[in-house]
């Protein structure tokens, strides 16, 4: 009988891709030479936001989109790990539930209302 692999807690098999300031995101990501570099150049200055193991390799798994946020993500595999995993841009909340910028506007304006109760 074949073993079932247990499910992971939502968001364990996603990295948080940091995007330079002035990079075209969404031509990047349809880049798929491109966006190797791009993730090379990272795993290179910023390891620490990446399984261990994935200098020993990895390859593109497909992508999915977010329906809520209309952006493109891709996925990678890591052989050695047999695992899967998401590369959600910086400039998204986790689960795709809003832009960073527009959290922040909402998380400013809180802040101003408390202020103004007191």
């Amino acid at each position: 009988m074949a073993t079932v692999k247990k499910r992971g807690i939502a968001g364990d098999k996603t990295i948080c891709l940091p995007i330079r300031e002035g990079v075209d995101y969404e031509q990047l990501v349809e880049d798929r030479e491109a966006y190797r570099e791009y993730l090379n150049e990272q795993i290179e200055t910023h390891p620490e936001l990446f399984p261990e193991g994935i200098d020993q390799g990895y390859r593109f798994h497909g992508w999915t989109e977010s329906v809520r946020q209309h952006v493109k993500i891709r996925r990678i595999y890591l052989p050695k790990l047999k695992a899967a995993y998401q590369l959600r841009p910086d400039f998204v909340m986790p689960y795709m539930s809003e832009t960073v910028e527009r959290a922040d506007k909402a998380y400013q304006m809180s802040i101003t209302l408390a202020g103004d109760v007191n």
